[in-house]
């Protein structure tokens, strides 16, 4: 097209018409050859353009699939994570509670111990 209109503004396809003065020279075997190559030319880009919309879909898609996985795996992560602190906090309470409880073990054994010591001198005496 772009040659068609180059030939158009220099006047080489308007000369054969006006020097000939007649239909038939417009409708030559070079302007036909000419034509053809331009339809080739269009459907040849059309082609091209339909593949690149082709692609851009398929990327298109493949690109939200991703996204979608993506926001899944973040979502998770957050989960995690929250699961993570919780799971901190209730080991770090079972840590005092163990402390504690050895606590009150070592003193009821000390207390034990006095005790019975106490009932041996008392079955001494």
């Amino acid at each position: 097209l772009g040659t068609v209109m180059k030939k158009r503004k220099n006047g080489s396809l308007g000369t054969a018409k006006k020097s000939s003065g007649s239909k038939a020279s417009f409708y030559s075997p070079e302007r036909d050859a000419e034509v053809e190559r331009l339809k080739m030319q269009l459907q040849e880009q059309e082609v091209t353009t339909t593949m690149r919309k082709a692609d851009s879909s398929y990327l298109q898609g493949q690109l939200s699939e991703k996204e979608s996985l993506l926001k899944e795996v973040s979502i998770l992560l957050d989960a995690l994570e929250k699961r993570q602190l919780e799971l901190e906090q209730e080991n770090a309470q079972l840590r005092e509670d163990l402390a504690e409880a050895t606590n009150m073990i070592e003193e009821g054994e000390a207390a034990r111990k006095l005790l019975q010591e106490k009932l041996i001198e008392n079955e001494q005496s």
